[in-house]
């Protein structure tokens, strides 16, 4: 199943609206689950212009609500089987070959329909590499008819499930399989295939750092993805509009609460020389202080660092709450200050 890293990414991209849909694409087009899904909802073909269109055509309701309902229809419970990030990588090298080996035949003079568009091969490989099948694509259903058949069947094919057999041996036999194979159908020398095989490795991490999903393995993905959901369903207690100032010391206090069962220290612009405490009226620091590490911190916009008081209660990583309300309920909050586990950060405008 789809790793929970790839999961928290996908969700992470929903909520900055207005979606940016052509970063969502390309994700979808790097796992089969969360793909197969969307292509059998909207419903389409393995064929990106198709797909980009059929996604296009939704409205932004649309869109969010499709994109949630098939995100947890993937996280029944936290600690199922799922693959690791390197499994899933692996994968995706696979069908980055793919592409590189139909983009390969194209420029040695091959002429074939089904290799026409190396993107296309590549999601059409990745999705019959991984088992997805989809009754109204015929080409996922002649590869997933294909799978295992002899060699000697495979001389005269099309080029595209001759493609797809060297990726399934090297998913299931090894490299030196894969080669062979390649040269025998495709006509690939080895040295070709060893620097098509090391480009299609560049292609998929490339993809990965591009939508962030180069990070370490070790995090604990299931328990942030429920803390962001739980974030994100309490982001939509934020105010907008003109109850937006009269009501945000109110709301902030009722998210702190229910979060972390206490308030977090809150600081809001007071006229135009102080910061005003929202639980305190009588704390107030003056913005133009030489030696306030607050003060320096809202004339700057960066993050200042220092020790606090432990004694006072304060909320672990609340700034992420708070960015998370102003982007998604359109909330511009011109500056404030959160006290956030025993350290003081700055949040502007400029940071949503």
């Amino acid at each position: 199943m789809t790793p929970e890293a790839v999961i928290f990414r996908y969700l992470e991209i929903l909520r900055n609206q207005p979606v940016d849909r052509a970063q969502l694409c390309k994700l979808l087009c790097l796992d089969a689950d969360l793909l197969g899904r969307w292509l059998a909802t909207l419903p389409c073909t393995a064929n990106p212009p198709e797909f980009e269109a059929a996604l296009g055509a939704l409205d932004e309701g649309e869109l969010t609500v499709l994109a949630q309902a098939h995100a947890w229809s993937l996280l029944p419970t936290l600690g199922t089987a799922r693959l690791a990030m390197d499994q899933w990588q692996l994968v995706n090298v696979g069908a980055c070959l793919g592409e590189a080996l139909a983009a390969h035949l194209l420029r040695s003079g091959w002429h074939s329909p089904s290799i026409a568009d190396p993107l296309r091969v590549r999601i059409q490989v990745l999705l019959a590499i991984s088992g997805v099948n989809l009754p109204h694509d015929p080409v996922l259903c002649e590869l997933a008819d294909f799978r295992g058949t002899p060699v000697n069947l495979l001389m005269d094919a099309d080029p595209l499930p001759q493609i797809f057999a060297v990726v399934e041996a090297m998913e299931t036999q090894g490299l030196k399989e894969a080669a062979e194979l390649a040269q025998t159908l495709l006509e690939v020398p080895g040295e070709t295939f060893t620097a098509l095989r090391a480009r299609a490795e560049t292609a998929c991490s490339t993809e990965l750092t591009a939508l962030a999903l180069a990070e370490d393995d070790s995090a604990e993905w299931g328990e942030r993805l429920w803390a962001q959901q739980r974030m994100w369903l309490l982001a939509q207690l934020m105010p907008t509009g003109e109850r937006a100032a009269n009501r945000l010391a109110e709301v902030h206090a009722q998210i702190c609460r229910a979060l972390f069962g206490h308030e977090a220290e809150l600081f809001l612009a007071d006229g135009v020389s102080h910061w005003r405490s929202t639980r305190d009226s009588s704390i107030r620091i003056r913005r133009n202080s030489p030696v306030s590490a607050i003060a320096q911190a809202g004339r700057d916009g960066a993050s200042r660092v220092m020790e606090y008081d432990r004694s006072l209660p304060v909320a672990a990583d609340f700034d992420q709450v708070l960015a998370a309300a102003a982007r998604l309920r359109g909330v511009m909050i011109q500056t404030a200050v959160e006290l956030i586990g025993f350290r003081t950060k700055v949040i502007t405008a400029e940071e949503f």
